[in-house]
């Protein structure tokens, strides 16, 4: 987005200068290649304030329930599949020792002749085989168990964040850089005439920590 200065009329018919934010494409390469995207820049500031300390609100009067929905829209899974998970991952491991046990407990009875040599391989491929199995269920369990802590981190990082500024009286610069990830604007949408206005543009805020990856926008 790029920053421009314009004239607008107040309702006494007066000149006032404004300031607003205008697609950065448009602005370079025209409406042949992008609209405007432009909105004043108080409003957009004072929309991003108001979100912020709604968000702050709900932290202080719900830390608990704040969290767990930060954390299920970062992670899109509940605390229950988690949980599930966590059991899967043990059984998994634990299944692997029992098919260590097995294989040793193989070998020694065919050193022993108490087991025939092919039962003994036979018996051995079969458990290596879901060793292997295994090994590759139990790296992708850690895999996800591992990100979702980071998950956890980054919520109570966010958490601590939102606090700092729930009573602050506008939009500043180091409160953008410690939240705001980027801001994304619809384009405005055209009319004919005042008995069909345009509809409402959909602004989206994309926080730092807790929401998930997401494509940053092009340089407009």
């Amino acid at each position: 987005m790029k920053i421009v200065h314009s004239k607008k009329k107040q309702p006494d018919g007066k000149d006032y200068d404004c300031e607003c934010y205008i697609c950065r494409t448009y602005a370079n390469l025209g409406k042949n290649y992008c609209t405007t995207h432009a909105i004043q820049r108080k409003d957009i500031e004072d929309i991003v304030l108001a979100d912020i300390r709604a968000k702050c609100d709900f932290v202080l009067k719900d830390e608990e329930a704040a969290r767990e929905e930060f954390l299920k829209s970062k992670s899109k899974r509940s605390v229950t599949a988690r949980t599930s998970d966590i059991k899967q991952l043990n059984a998994k491991k634990k299944r692997m020792e029992e098919l260590d046990v097995l294989i040793r407990t193989a070998f020694e009875e065919k050193v022993l002749k108490k087991m025939p040599e092919n039962l003994c391989n036979s018996l051995c491929e079969g458990y290596q085989k879901e060793q292997q199995k295994l090994q590759t269920e139990i790296a992708a369990l850690e895999k996800k168990l591992q990100d979702e802590s980071k998950d956890e981190a980054d919520v109570e990082e966010y958490i601590r964040r939102i606090k700092l500024y729930g009573n602050c009286p506008e939009l500043t610069r180091e409160m953008c850089l410690q939240l705001i990830e980027f801001i994304t604007i619809d384009a405005k949408t055209e009319h004919n005439n005042r008995w069909h206005p345009p509809a409402p543009r959909n602004i989206h805020i994309y926080y730092k920590l807790i929401d998930k990856e997401h494509a940053k926008p092009s340089e407009n």
